[in-house]
């Protein structure tokens, strides 16, 4: 028997649903481009083109992202693609990816505003705890802190400490430490009205949530300037909290526990500025006549990995450096921590002698023809490195065949993947095929030989491809100051 569902008669309840709902067809279109968007490695993507300086990036960037083959890259690129979020352009030998105009805002609130609100979400709600009596706590503050700012009446001081509690509750989760972030809050917002022209510079950092970017950037000012720069930091949607991996980096650079918190970002903090750094909220600040207004795209610490954490962190400081050498050239800055030294070779030991990595596709043919080359022809005074983006199982005999005819064993040579440490571990990078498989790293010299995949072809047309590497190779050798020594051909 079928049961219909009963009917409501309820005049009152009558709902409308398609006034509501998005429709089925936009509902659709939009899962399939958050499908897409639906995997680790595609947002990590999409967050490193997002924050670059120039607004893109090289596929061999990204590929440097995970340990992946370079096949799976070009797989999300191309799922990225596919839905519109990514257009790409083929720039010589290198494709570089772009996030769509009409996908930036999108995807800025995604990485900015709803990635940190997952996270959030994953915590345990804390038990809300607080004052009794609010109104009274904050009449006792605001009577206390007119006595210090007599110019500003006491009208004013009672609505700004209202206001600042107002602000922080509704972002707080615990709100037994609320009156004394209002006091602190409110002593800033205070001071910030009574700022007379010719004061020390004040500088105000702001991004989403003030809890990473803008709070590391406030603690580096103040850890190198001191009291010579009043420094200020906000956000347009303020954290609940500063975030956990934030925190022992602020540690390191001095601040107390509980001395940084998330604080909303108002008008009179802007007005008061001399120099307003937004980071990735740029079109929330109202700009002033006579303010400074920078943005700096940088990471968000949030969705960072500790090594991810201690890069955001080097890039804010040589940013605030390069700062506060402007605003106080007399300034002495102490000198930058190291960095973690690059390995020199895939072993792990160093040397004197330059270094060549060739990359082809498989690693059988081109890119083992010219490491056998520069090897003998070396005589061992260059290190020599092979590999490919997707190494076959074996190298092609016909090629083995052909440096043979030379006096060339190559033989025992097994294809190699590509790695990054390869690459950051050579001079020269030789591409033959897949140069947008390679990451890029400062300081090395990359080309790209235009040659022939001897890959099924016979010896006859292998010996020309082969020779063609010999020329190169020599020419290398050249360049790199190295004289050829003789080779006994078969």
């Amino acid at each position: 028997m079928t049961t219909t569902p009963p009917t409501v008669a309820d005049p009152d309840c009558a709902p409308q649903i398609e006034s509501h709902a998005i429709g089925t067809e936009v509902a659709g279109a939009v899962a399939t481009t958050l499908k897409a968007l639906a995997e680790p490695l595609r947002l990590r993507m999409l967050s490193f083109i997002a924050t670059s300086p120039a607004g893109e990036a090289c596929v061999c960037d990204l590929a440097a992202l995970t340990d992946v083959s370079q096949p799976t890259v070009s797989h999300h690129l191309k799922v990225l693609r596919e839905v519109g979020v990514l257009t790409s352009e083929r720039r010589g030998t290198w494709v570089w990816y772009r996030i769509t105009p009409g996908y930036k805002g999108a995807i800025s609130t995604l990485l900015e505003s709803f990635a940190p609100a997952a996270l959030e979400a994953l915590v345990a709600p804390h038990e809300l705890t607080g004052l009794e009596d609010v109104d009274a706590a904050l009449d006792r503050l605001a009577a206390d802190l007119a006595t210090r700012h007599p110019d500003l009446g006491s009208g004013v001081v009672l609505r700004t400490v209202r206001e600042s509690y107002t602000a922080l509750a509704r972002s707080a989760t615990v709100s037994a430490h609320l009156h004394t972030l209002t006091e602190r809050f409110a002593r800033q917002r205070l001071a910030d009205l009574s700022r007379h022209q010719g004061a020390r510079p004040q500088v105000l950092f702001v991004c989403v949530a003030n809890a990473g970017r803008s709070q590391l950037a406030a603690a580096l000012v103040h850890r190198y300037a001191g009291d010579r720069v009043v420094v200020r930091s906000a956000g347009s949607t303020p954290a609940a909290d500063v975030h956990p991996a934030v925190r022992p980096e602020l540690a390191a650079l001095g601040t107390a526990e509980g001395e940084a918190f998330p604080k909303p970002l108002t008008d009179d903090a802007v007005r008061a500025a001399d120099v307003v750094i937004t980071m990735g909220c740029g079109d929330v600040c109202p700009v002033l006549p006579g303010t400074r207004y920078e943005d700096w795209l940088v990471g968000d610490p949030a969705l960072a990995s500790p090594a991810g954490v201690a890069a955001i962190r080097a890039e804010l400081d040589t940013r605030v450096r390069a700062l506060l050498t402007d605003l106080l050239p007399d300034l002495a800055l102490p000198t930058p921590r190291p960095t973690e030294p690059p390995e020199a070779t895939m072993t792990g030991t160093t040397t004197a002698k330059p270094s060549a990595l060739f990359v082809c596709v498989h690693n059988a043919g081109r890119s083992q023809m010219a490491a056998g080359y520069l090897r003998a022809l070396s005589g061992g005074a260059v290190e020599v490195r092979s590999a490919g983006s997707a190494p076959a199982d074996q190298i092609n005999p016909v090629a083995v065949d052909a440096m043979l005819e030379e006096g060339i064993d190559i033989r025992a040579e097994q294809p190699k993947i590509l790695t990054t440490d390869a690459v950051q571990a050579s001079d020269v990078v030789i591409t033959m095929g897949c140069g947008d498989a390679c990451p890029i790293f400062p300081g090395k010299r990359y080309e790209d030989w235009q040659l022939d995949d001897p890959a099924g072809q016979g010896i006859d047309s292998v010996r020309p491809i082969r020779d063609q590497i010999r020329a190169r190779i020599l020419t290398l050798l050249d360049e790199l100051g190295v004289t050829p020594v003789a080779v006994a051909t078969a």
